[in-house]
């Protein structure tokens, strides 16, 4: 007995000898400063989701997920956003998964709008709480930054909407650049996020691709691809005045679009295999496994009223595929390549740290596990996008909070921690 007493001590003495030290790392801010944090964006840097702009939503939305991770190496930073009053939604009712009865009198749980909507206060001018660290706006393009008036014009091509950037705009004929400015000259930032550039090619997406590809000018309109050439000039302008004064920063790229569960989701042929007829700009053709329906297309007029069959569906409602790279998908992968090289060469020009979240995304289509949960682009089981099929969970939020730290430690040699992905909701089920 005695010598095995002292064997089983002799062991004990040499597995704690060997015990890994498994306390967590330090956060450290490397050679970055993040104590002033400011985010330049559209709807995904603002905290966009199922829709619309809700107030749960943006307090857990990408910006703060970062400020609180930046919060524990810069302790006395404060973050502020203009957020919305309630939870129903800014500009429109945000989507919730309701009992819907279709046209075939077939009752099932899908994404519906919530009705429950409430605008009080959604068109307050708040001001008067300025400077807010987060001016983020969604539909923001890079190809609007210069555009005066800009809250003017929004109310004009969308009469009765008034968009969210009148709720914080200091004054209400700035430009986004002038914005900006005067976000920048008052909170000087010490570190920044940038993630613009996704409306510049899905409005254009959105429309059905009844914009033009390549407007004249260099000035798209509403459902136009702004241009390779001014995006890339816009782009590199726009960052040199974020780090005009010394600020260090991450910026974003675009994702594929295409491979999002807005273009995805809604088949290209009925249940019995045979494939819908489109009408392909002036011709009626049948669809192919290349070609894309939008999600928002009324998927009653399919089942009921002979859209793909007796009524080829709507250019409105879908993206052709003919042409290879002339086709609408050719022009909107053209469009983010490009854009995605400009933004590259800016984050290099400047010695920032540069996103690729569209590569990160096309890992999702096999499926990424943080903690023993896996999230996959699959709508609404996927647990990554929201009920909109283009914006993020909050759990997805949180997966792309991890990518842009990653980079950030990368690029800065800082050791911020990781966020929890699994914390955060998810879709809600009824």
């Amino acid at each position: 007995m005695k010598k095995h007493s002292l064997i089983i001590a002799s062991l004990a003495v040499t597995l704690a000898a060997c015990k890994p030290n498994i306390s967590p790392k330090a956060p450290t801010s490397g050679s970055a400063d993040f104590s002033r944090f400011m985010v330049v964006g559209d709807s995904y840097a603002a905290g966009f989701s199922d829709g619309s702009l809700y107030k749960s939503a943006q307090e857990h939305s990408l910006a703060v997920m970062l400020a609180d991770q930046f919060k524990l190496v810069a302790p006395n930073s404060t973050f502020k956003q203009p957020l919305v009053p309630g939870e129903s939604g800014l500009p429109h009712p945000k989507n919730v998964l309701a009992m819907v009865t279709d046209c075939l009198g077939i009752t099932s749980l899908m994404p519906a709008p919530d009705t429950k909507w409430d605008t009080t206060g959604n068109h307050d001018n708040i001001t008067a709480q300025e400077p807010f660290n987060n001016m983020a706006t969604p539909g923001m393009r890079i190809g609007d930054f210069y555009t005066t008036d800009y809250i003017t014009i929004l109310n004009a091509l969308k009469p009765g909407e008034l968009p969210y950037a009148a709720r914080f705009y200091h004054d209400y004929h700035y430009s986004p650049l002038q914005q900006m400015l005067y976000t920048r000259d008052n909170i000087k930032p010490t570190f920044f996020v940038f993630w613009l550039g996704f409306y510049d090619v899905f409005l254009y997406a959105q429309s059905g691709g009844t914009g033009s590809p390549n407007p004249p000018g260099g000035a798209p309109a509403l459902t136009d691809i702004t241009p390779a050439d001014t995006f890339a000039a816009r782009y590199d302008a726009i960052v040199g005045n974020m780090v005009a004064n010394g600020a260090k920063g991450v910026l974003i790229n675009i994702p594929d679009i295409l491979d999002m569960p807005y273009f995805t989701t809604v088949p290209v042929k009925d249940d019995q295999g045979n494939y819908f007829l489109m009408n392909d700009k002036t011709s009626v053709r049948k669809m192919t496994d290349d070609d894309m329906l939008l999600l928002e297309m009324p998927i009653d007029s399919l089942k009921c009223y002979g859209y793909g069959t007796s009524t080829p569906i709507p250019d409105r409602w879908s993206l052709s595929s003919t042409g290879g790279a002339q086709s609408e998908i050719g022009y909107i992968r053209s469009a983010i390549t490009q854009y995605n090289i400009a933004i590259a060469k800016t984050a290099a020009k400047y010695g920032l740290a540069l996103v690729d979240i569209n590569s990160y995304l096309k890992t999702m289509e096999t499926g990424v596990i943080f903690n023993g949960v896996t999230y996959t682009p699959q709508f609404v089981q996927g647990g990554t996008f929201s009920l909109d099929g283009l914006h993020f969970t909050q759990r997805g939020y949180a997966l792309i909070a991890n990518q842009v730290i990653n980079s950030i430690n990368k690029q800065y040699s800082s050791t911020l921690s990781q966020v929890d992905v699994n914390k955060y909701p998810g879709i809600y089920f009824p």
